[in-house]
This record gives structure tokens, C-alpha cells and sequence, in this order.
């Protein structure tokens, strides 16, 4: 960044973490340390929020292959009774 100031197209503010755009006049922010760490909370939230996305799908495949387990179970008690076993 600092050629960039140097070429006067950004201009250091009061606060190091910040330049002004000379030309826009729009503030920005130079802080990497900052950006990154947003970055890896994006992902970890990214991360978590698909790891409870497939948590819920198994838990409904689950769900479901316990009632058809429960279904079958009932046909096969219901059959017996038929048959009197």
C-alpha cells in the first residue's frame, strides 16, 4: 500500500488502519490483519452452518428409515396374527 500513497492516489487519515481515496474520496481500509480474520470467520461460519445443514438431513433420513423399520415391523406382526404364529 504504501506505494499507492506515494503515488498520491491515497492519502494516509489520523488513523493508520485507514486512507482516503484522493480521487473518490472514499475511505479504506488497509488493516490485512483485520481482513483476514473476518475472512476465517466467514468460513468458519460457512463450515458450521453446513455441517448443522447435513446434521439435519441425516437426522430426517434417519427419522424416515425408522418409521419404514417400524411399518415392516408392524406388517410382519400383523401377518403372523393371520397366520397364527
Amino acid at each position: 500500500m504504501t506505494s499507492l500513497i506515494d503515488s498520491n492516489l491515497l492519502i494516509q487519515t489520523e488513523d493508520p488502519s485507514l486512507l482516503r481515496d484522493s480521487h473518490s474520496k472514499a475511505l479504506l481500509n488497509n488493516n490485512v490483519a483485520a481482513l483476514n480474520e473476518y475472512k476465517a470467520r466467514k468460513r468458519f461460519l460457512e463450515k458450521t452452518k453446513q455441517e448443522e445443514f447435513d446434521t439435519k438431513e441425516r437426522l430426517q433420513k434417519l427419522e424416515q428409515d425408522m418409521s419404514d423399520i417400524k411399518k415392516l415391523l408392524i406388517e410382519i406382526a400383523q401377518i403372523r396374527a393371520t397366520n397364527g404364529h
